[in-house]
């Protein structure tokens, strides 16, 4: 009878953000280079952390301000995929082990599926709950997340990890984290606040941690054919990790600044992939009409890790033009698999195509900033302006909170609120203002304007609410332009539902600058 393979469990406690990153990072080293055993981990915070994903930016993930005054750690993964929040609650699980073990072989996301699904079973055999693993990288009760997955590779060794959420502070994850609203449209809800669940919520009490722990390295045991036996670091593993923590905890490794990020002439654009968010900021030279450089981030996972930096380094001064970007994609994309589970070249190419159809609006006189905030609908921003425009629609939400017409159509003019300018902008440029007063009522306007025969319109929206209904734009048949609001929306304050429904009491302001300089080049082009 084959005797069973012992694995370590080590379970390091509660520590810092900076000493468990760094540990990630030297037991994964450890396995790639023979120093240490095949290891389930368990690990914990001694205070709430926010984490982001290899390949992100802290900016554009999280709220740094709130983080700051709230006392909340900052640091970056050794793995990809999104931000999250980690409190001391959370119980953190890691497989670190070889990639040539024959139960663990295959591509990176089989591996995936597998490990999830034994720690989902794991859960469901102690404590009845319906855990299932959801293809990318989620374990849900009953459609809400408990539990997110990663991991990466180094050499002959992978890391797999998931957070389990014991407990939640939902309103300090909502403000902490700048949630992409892609991710929600992904998933067909309207909040954060629907989308994850706790254990203590699921079973009515808060669960032991030893008794979570047990269960997970039990069923890890029975699955993979192991016996754990508790050891900890080896002295070659505790020598590096006490030499990688002033790197953890170095701007360098948390800031990673962009190259680009002080620059002005940027251009930036996202794709929503099956495996992931894709976030492209392109630095250009517009005399040269080259590509300076690119920076690609977002909340996808690549095996191994500095892959994408491989992808960014093929874009250093070269052609701005697609077919350009189509070969250089080719020649990366051309070894085999992509290092990027769930995405291909199709989804580089769509977000490069994304990106350099924005350069025509330089063109029009728009700067580098600008471009960031127009959305066209129903074709180029060219053909839109070209075509002319007959509607413009105004937010709700921009009108005074004390308003009797808030939720209403028309506005008294009366100086409160930057909606009365835009009810006269429409005067001064012949347009039929309307007040869109809740997603339903928007629709309607759409429809009406189809029925009508409308030959455009120009509105206003925060980016968060065009990403999520971009496709309800473009079904709506009627072409226009979309202005980006000059304010604080209800996605950065975690408001979508309240907004959808026109519910949301809080102020938000129109662009007028950039409002009247679109309709000044619609009224030139047509």
């Amino acid at each position: 009878m084959d005797q069973p393979r012992i694995w370590r469990l080590l379970d390091t406690g509660f520590r810092s953000a900076k000493e468990n990153m760094s540990l990630d990072q030297v037991l994964l080293e450890s396995r790639a280079q023979g120093q240490g055993p095949d290891t389930l981990r368990f690990l914990q915070f001694s205070r709430p952390s926010a984490l982001v994903g290899y390949h992100q930016q802290l900016d554009q993930e999280l709220r740094l301000d709130f983080c700051h005054r709230q006392g909340i750690e900052v640091n970056r993964r050794i793995t990809g995929g999104g931000a999250i929040i980690f409190e001391p609650s959370h119980i953190g699980w890691e497989i670190i082990a070889s990639r040539r073990d024959p139960l663990l072989g295959g591509p990176p996301e089989h591996v995936a599926r597998k490990l999830a699904e034994i720690f989902c079973r794991a859960l469901r055999q102690e404590f009845g709950l319906p855990v299932f693993f959801r293809p990318r990288n989620d374990i849900e009760v009953k459609g809400r997340k408990i539990s997110g997955t990663g991991g990466t590779a180094e050499g002959e060794a992978f890391l797999f990890q998931g957070t389990l959420l014991v407990d939640l502070d939902i309103w300090q994850m909502l403000r902490a984290l700048r949630v992409p609203m892609e991710k929600l449209k992904a998933h067909e809800v309207d909040s954060l606040m629907e989308r994850v669940t706790t254990m203590r919520r699921e079973l009515g009490y808060m669960p032991d941690a030893a008794r979570i722990k047990e269960a997970v390295a039990r069923g890890f045991s029975q699955a993979l054919g192991v016996e754990f036996q508790a050891f900890g670091l080896t002295p070659w593993e505790q020598a590096r990790f006490e030499a990688l923590l002033p790197e953890f905890s170095s701007p360098s490794w948390v800031d990673r600044p962009s190259p680009v990020s002080q620059r002005r002439s940027l251009i930036k654009a996202l794709h929503k992939g099956d495996g992931g968010l894709i976030r492209l900021l392109l630095d250009l030279d517009p005399a040269r009409k080259r590509i300076r450089s690119a920076v690609i981030s977002g909340d996808f996972f690549s095996f191994p890790a500095r892959s994408i930096y491989d992808l960014e380094s093929r874009f250093k001064d070269v052609p701005a033009r697609m077919e350009e970007v189509e070969r250089l994609l080719e020649g990366f994309f051309s070894g085999g698999s992509s290092p990027f589970p769930s995405l291909g070249i199709q989804d580089f190419s769509q977000v490069f195509r994304k990106a350099l159809g924005k350069i025509p609006y330089l063109e029009l006189g728009f700067s580098f900033e600008e471009t960031h905030e127009l959305f066209p609908v129903g074709g180029s921003l060219s053909q839109v302006l070209a075509g002319g425009m007959d509607w413009f629609l105004l937010p709700y939400c921009s009108k005074d909170l004390a308003c009797e017409l808030r939720h209403a159509d028309g506005c008294y003019e009366c100086g409160l609120c930057s909606i009365g300018e835009g009810y006269a902008l429409a005067r001064q440029y012949g347009l039929k203002p309307v007040t869109v007063t809740s997603f339903e009522n928007l629709m309607e306007n759409m429809e009406r304007l189809r029925s009508r025969g409308a030959r455009g319109f120009i509105g206003c929206c925060c980016e968060g609410f065009y990403v999520k209904h971009a496709e309800d734009f473009e079904a709506a048949g009627v072409p226009g332009v979309l202005v980006a609001m000059d304010s604080t929306t209800c996605y950065d304050l975690g408001k979508a539902r309240e907004a959808y429904q026109g519910g949301f009491e809080h102020q938000t302001h129109i662009n007028l600058r950039l409002l009247r300089k679109v309709l000044t080049l619609a009224r030139r082009a047509a």
